[in-house]
């Protein structure tokens, strides 16, 4: 396996294990569309105590009672069906890679063997691992409906907007209650997402801690790197699922004591014999941050889609010593 892809590995490891737990007491249900030609809505939600199966409902008008039928055919719940995973999560792409190591037991390189994604049913609800699938599952919508945790409404009419309902579902078939209601998006309309607030630069060896406040819907972050302020500025993670970050640069808790936050390290890649390398993002070989060299950052938000949101307007800097 080539370095940098080592140190993909590495980073989507860190943000597994540094990423929090879901409420028990709440749903988080996310909803995003793209625009035409192919104009669709997808919804994922976390995990729900007590809840396996669910039924998701849709109506054009707020005020209106939801139909008695689901959307779903049958009710949404994790896949077993290999032939039906393989259409959601095809062999030995972005998703299905993602699968293989994120929940692999250790996650991260080296991994023997790597977790099969055909096998997501196997995997025990409140397990380490079953936490580690939530966290994919905000980010990738694909796994999310593989995993029952999600849906795909292709039959929307563009300008219309819609309202969904989710409900559990019990073993025997029967609701059991509305997890979720009225969350309402125009279809074919993209939802811009807020740019990151309060950006804080701390900066080590090598390398430049940058946090940023919640950010509504957000299913990742992308950043962005500058030699100036005024730009221009280029992606520097190879990762968009977000991270939370618990500990400084010093290993000290973040304040207050036992808090976190969204955030990233930029830092310096070097090979086995101690030269500093590159890493690619989208095509460009990206160096650095170099000790002794101010350094300039914004963030933008994600939504399910990867459709990507503003920049963050004001930059912070830091310089790496």
């Amino acid at each position: 396996m080539k370095f940098k892809q080592k140190i993909r590995w590495v980073l989507v490891f860190v943000l597994l294990v540094a990423a929090p737990n879901q409420s028990a007491a709440e749903i988080d249900i996310r909803v995003a569309t793209q625009a035409a030609p192919k104009v669709s809505v997808v919804l994922v939600w976390s995990e729900f105590p007590g809840v396996e199966r669910f039924n998701l409902y849709r109506k054009k008008n707020a005020v209106s009672p939801y139909p008695s039928s689901p959307l779903n055919a049958k009710p949404i719940e994790i896949l077993t069906d290999q032939a039906e995973i393989l259409i959601w999560i095809p062999a030995y792409r972005e998703e299905w890679n993602t699968i293989e190591q994120a929940l692999a037991d250790p996650p991260g390189p080296p991994v023997t063997p790597l977790f099969d994604p055909l096998k997501l049913s196997t995997i025990p609800r409140g397990s380490e691992k079953f936490e580690r699938l939530q966290i994919l599952i905000r980010s990738y919508w694909k796994i999310g409906v593989a995993a029952g945790q999600g849906y795909l409404d292709s039959k929307v009419i563009p300008g219309q907007e819609y309202f969904y309902e989710l409900r559990g579902v019990d073993p025997a078939g029967i609701e059991i209650g509305i997890l979720a209601t009225n969350i309402s998006i125009t279809a074919g309309q993209p939802v811009e997402l807020q740019a990151p607030s309060d950006l804080v630069a701390d900066p080590g060896d090598s390398k430049i801690l940058l946090l940023w406040n919640e950010v509504p819907q957000a299913s990742g972050f992308n950043v962005y790197r500058a030699a100036q302020s005024a730009g221009p500025y280029e992606r520097v993670n190879d990762v968009s699922m977000p991270a939370r970050v618990v500990y400084d640069l010093d290993g000290e808790l973040l304040s207050p004591a036992g808090s976190s936050s969204n955030g990233f390290v930029d830092f310096q890649r070097w090979d086995d014999v101690g030269n500093p390398v590159s890493h690619e993002v989208n095509g460009r070989e990206i160096d650095g941050p170099q000790n002794g060299t101010t350094y300039y950052y914004k963030v933008a938000s994600l939504d399910l889609l990867g459709q990507e949101g503003p920049k963050s307007s004001v930059p912070v800097n830091a310089t790496p010593y």
